[in-house]
């Protein structure tokens, strides 16, 4: 990554091209390849900048890999303090990238969907107004 041979990349920048290619390979459902990259431009997002929409993005980027994984009980977490993160910003997010709130929301219920939980999907379709999402957004995450 030429960011990285650059001898002193500059954290944010690196973060953000971690969690572009995080989102590239999730794109063609490689998930545990994904989720090496956004594991590290999330540690790094951690660092450089926690309150940053961009982390949040990359948390939920990461989520969306460890579903594609089926590791469940490890994606819960991550993906619930992901949509509160992202919705406690919602003011700060630049309006290009606001339609990464309603994907981070989309993963939670899809979580709960494919974890054969339906209360809890639900209940957070009922908190997210999304009563009857359609097929394609609870479709398999591919990077959204």
């Amino acid at each position: 990554m030429a960011r990285r041979r650059a001898g002193t990349p500059d954290p944010p920048r690196l973060a953000c091209d971690l969690t572009n290619l995080g989102r590239n390979l999730s794109n063609h459902a490689k998930w545990s390849e994904a989720e090496a990259l956004l594991r590290e431009g999330l540690a790094i997002h951690d660092k450089a900048d926690p309150d940053d929409h961009s982390r949040f993005d990359a948390m939920s980027l990461l989520g969306g890999a460890l579903l594609g994984q089926r590791k469940y009980a490890e994606v819960e977490p991550l993906l619930v303090a992901d949509h509160e993160g992202m919705k406690g910003r919602e003011a700060k997010i630049p309006a290009r990238f606001k339609f990464r709130l309603s994907k981070a929301a989309a993963r939670v219920v899809q979580l709960y969907e494919v974890w054969g939980k339906p209360e809890q999907a639900g209940e957070w379709k009922r908190k997210l107004g999304l009563a009857d999402l359609p097929a394609d957004v609870v479709a398999p995450v591919q990077g959204r």
